[in-house]
């Protein structure tokens, strides 16, 4: 079996990025537990901006993926 180089820089792009989702889906509800501050308060505000940007970090992960 003859593997191109392209070939492999795929497959390892494939691992890479689901290793990577694998990571974000178990980390982020433990690192990111912005549903125990009050909304009004600035913890929210700064805790919820970095949760929505492991969302963005995920969906380009799974897009990546495909």
């Amino acid at each position: 079996m003859d593997l191109d180089k392209s070939d492999i820089v795929a497959t390892a792009n494939e691992v890479t990025s689901s290793l990577q989702l694998l990571y974000l889906a178990i980390v982020t509800p433990i690192v990111h537990d912005f549903y125990n501050y009050d909304m009004e308060k600035a913890e929210f505000a700064q805790i919820f901006g970095k949760f929505t940007q492991v969302i963005v970090d995920f969906s380009i992960c799974k897009f990546a993926k495909q």
